[in-house]
């Protein structure tokens, strides 16, 4: 083989070496092809934007109409690109829905809601435990200490997630805390929109990628062990499982989900 032949040859193995190692690196870097990662804001708003968003929107859907207590599932056009699922207070359900090309979807894996009318001394016991002095935090920020714990540091959940028949890897990598927000329409009547009143969402969610047109099945269940309450607050956690099966039929075409 002559210089030039093998200069050729050199230069296209180092290329393929260097598409190999760019694939792995984005296999790496998102473990579930399909799904946002965490750290990323699809739609231009983080996990964390958007589970104060579905945290609006579900909180101002009275009982009567609510996806949590057994009615109808709803999506949410307004918020595009991205749409809202909603899980089951109920223990279990099934949903058929169409949607339209290009749909993607938040989807609620398991929420903990938080509030300054209920989770204070918590939150309070949470800074004590790192080594914090409440009195130094807003309340605000004690909210979010309970939710953060929840999330991140009770080990009380049990998530499994399947998109057509394939499982989610690792589901709890999907957590996020929001900020603390004001609570615009209460209407299931928690008592979160009155003056003065903060609220903070601890989720696992997914956040969904388009899926091609046709048929698909999306399985979530969720279990809260209340063995794992934390110190100083036995009975806090509530044992709790749903399971929630979506059936999805995605429109043919190419025309904006929002459209």
């Amino acid at each position: 083989m002559n210089r030039k032949k093998l200069s050729y040859a050199l230069k296209l193995f180092l290329a393929m070496v260097l598409i190999m190692f760019a694939a792995q690196s984005v296999l790496a870097g998102n473990s579930n092809p399909g799904i946002a990662p965490v750290k990323s804001s699809p739609g231009g708003n983080s996990y964390a934007e958007w589970g104060a968003m579905w945290a609006q929107w579900v909180l101002g859907i009275p009982f009567e109409q609510n996806p949590l207590f057994g009615n109808d599932v709803l999506v949410e056009q307004e918020n595009c690109p991205i749409v809202f699922l909603s899980g089951t207070a109920l223990g279990s359900s099934t949903t058929s829905l169409t949607v339209k090309p290009n749909t993607r979807f938040y989807i609620p894996m398991l929420n903990y809601l938080t509030a300054t009318i209920w989770d204070l001394d918590y939150g309070a016991a949470v800074a004590e435990m790192r080594g914090l002095d409440p009195n130094d935090l807003t309340d605000g920020e004690l909210i979010q200490l309970a939710a953060d714990n929840w999330l991140f540091e009770a080990d009380i959940t049990e998530i499994t997630v399947e998109i057509d028949g394939v499982p989610v890897e690792n589901p709890t990598q999907y957590g996020s805390v929001s900020e603390p927000f004001v609570v615009e329409d209460d209407a299931l009547g928690f008592g979160l929109a009155e003056p003065g009143v903060l609220t903070a969402i601890a989720s696992y969610a997914i956040i969904l990628s388009p899926m091609q047109p046709g048929e698909h099945t999306i399985f979530v269940d969720s279990y809260i062990d209340p063995s794992n309450d934390p110190p100083g607050f036995p009975g806090y956690y509530d044992e709790y499982e749903f399971d929630v099966t979506f059936h999805v039929t995605v429109e043919p075409g190419y025309a904006s989900a929002c459209d």
